[in-house]
């Protein structure tokens, strides 16, 4: 399913972890009832090679457990419940594989994969994550991001039509970005600035060479003039952990 014609989307950032346990089935499921476009999530390596979904590099904050992910088998993830911290409503959630995102999300929603860490720290991690894209047939649905640009390079270049996002990159106004064309780049480029610092001559110019460009608004409160700035624009993104404030905001009028 292609990403929605209508601007700009609303991301949902881990889910709605205010509401619900972050990056859990349950709290993807919630932000796509009240309106998300995407889901963002965070994926790591387990000991065995599975790609799961978490935001940190341990278990230890959002979970029952204890340890690396990576020294932790899949089975052994998911042993650990993650959302009884979040009170007994949550109790029994688990660390999702990417697998079970990709199969509640078809159809539904698109997803903005973090990728945490590369090879540095999972070896092959890059390849397994292009396979998983290319093996659910989500070229139109799914943008990866992340610090690493060493990773996004290797993902350029495993498969240039997946979507990319390297938060390493140069500043949004920089003429890197704007005296070129994307297509001088492997692989079809996102670019991302703060919601604080977005305007609209450049984000035009940039829309003009063929690039998209994401803001977030994570946990702040957006005013009408915060929000109309950014519509006006013409932001084709917005992080959110607040969905549902973010969909009736967009909806009223302008």
């Amino acid at each position: 399913m292609p990403l929605p014609d209508r601007r700009p989307w609303i991301i949902a950032h881990r889910g709605v972890p205010e509401q619900a346990p972050e990056n859990t089935l349950k709290s993807f499921a919630l932000a796509i009832s009240q309106g998300a476009d995407l889901l963002e999530i965070d994926i790591h390596l387990s000991a065995d090679k599975q790609l799961v979904v978490i935001h940190d590099v341990t278990v230890d904050r959002s979970t029952n457990g204890h340890g690396r992910v990576d020294q932790l088998t899949l089975k052994e993830l998911r042993t650990l419940d993650a959302g009884a911290w979040m009170g007994p409503a949550h109790r029994g959630e688990k660390i999702p594989r990417l697998k079970e995102v990709f199969d509640m999300t078809a159809d539904r929603a698109g997803l903005v994969i973090e990728l945490k860490h590369g090879s540095d720290r999972y070896a092959g991690i890059e390849r397994l994550l292009v396979q998983a894209i290319e093996t659910e047939r989500r070229l139109n649905d799914v943008i990866i991001i992340s610090s690493d640009s060493r990773a996004i390079k290797a993902i350029n270049a495993l498969n240039p039509d997946i979507m990319t996002l390297d938060f390493g990159n140069r500043p949004l106004a920089s003429p890197y970005w704007l005296t070129r064309k994307p297509l001088q780049y492997r692989g079809k480029r996102f670019l991302f600035t703060n919601a604080a610092e977005v305007e609209a001559e450049i984000i035009g110019r940039l829309h003009d060479l063929g690039f998209q460009v994401l803001t977030s608004v994570v946990k702040e409160q957006l005013s009408c003039e915060a929000l109309e700035r950014l519509r006006a624009a013409c932001i084709d993104g917005i992080f959110t952990e607040r969905v549902l404030k973010l969909k009736r905001a967009l909806a009223g009028p302008r």
